[in-house]
Formats: structure tokens, sequence, C-alpha cells
């Protein structure tokens, strides 16, 4: 796909860099596409993110679709990984990272429980079904007499 007029620049850069004798022939530009049909073909999701967020989207659909993940161990992710349901890396800590990665590849098996971890996570507090309810409730505690 094509981005955005207001990214516009910083794509052009980013085509630069991949075309640098480093990065020739490896990093492909995909534009739009399906997150579910795509993530089946990986093997494990890397969010690698110096700058903490509050809820990675990336991090919740991988673990939506049983995709074993690895992030920077910082900001949503840290929340969402607990407890076995992701493995976490320090951030920028790319010897670690590598390991980590390694590690998840080579032994499939093992990664096993841990996404049915991070699945159940999902179903408990971020599906719809039981997110909303358990929000709309909070608001209107929050908001007691007010209303």
């Amino acid at each position: 796909g094509t981005a955005i007029e207001a990214d516009a620049e910083y794509a052009a850069e980013l085509r630069r860099l991949s075309e640098t004798p480093e990065l020739s022939g490896r990093v492909r530009f995909l534009g739009h596409v399906d997150a579910v049909t795509t993530m089946a073909t990986w093997d494990v999701l890397v969010n690698a993110s110096t700058s903490p967020e509050a809820s990675p989207v990336s991090v919740l659909e991988a673990m939506s679709v049983g995709l074993p993940v690895i992030a920077t161990d910082h900001g949503g992710s840290s929340w969402l990984l607990r407890d076995g349901a992701g493995m976490l890396v320090p951030v920028a800590d790319v010897a670690a990272l590598a390991e980590t990665v390694t590690w998840a590849v080579d032994n499939p098996e093992s990664v096993t429980e841990m996404v049915d971890v991070a699945r159940q996570r999902i179903a408990d507090v971020h599906d719809a079904r039981t997110a909303y309810p358990a929000m709309l409730d909070a608001l209107l505690d929050q908001a007691g007499d007010r209303l």
C-alpha cells in the first residue's frame, strides 16, 4: 500500500534505508494485510518497541490468535505478558532479544503453555463480551449519584 500523505516523507526515508547494503533484499513493505491471516504464518511476534505503549494492538492480536509474544519490558506489554503470558526482555537489549527469539523458535512445545495463558487472558480481560460490561460497571460506579 501507499503511505498517507502526512507520512509520505517518512515512508520515503524508510524505503531509502531499506535499499542500503545492510538491508537490501531483507525488508519488504507489505502495505495493508489481514493481521490474522498474516500472523498464522509466523512463529512468534516480536514487539521490540523502545517507547512504551499503553496497549500495543499487535501484542493483543497475537495473544488472541495463539501466537507466542516476545516484547520489551515496559508499558502495556509488561502488564499484558505478566505471569507467563509471554516473554519480556529489557528495552534495547539486543542480545537478550536475539536469545529469547532463538529459544522460542527452537522450543515450540515449551511455548504452548504460554500461549494458553495469553489466550485465557484475552478471553478474561480483553474480549468485548467481558471488557465492555466491566468498563460500563466501572464508569457507573465512578458516576455514582451524578447520573
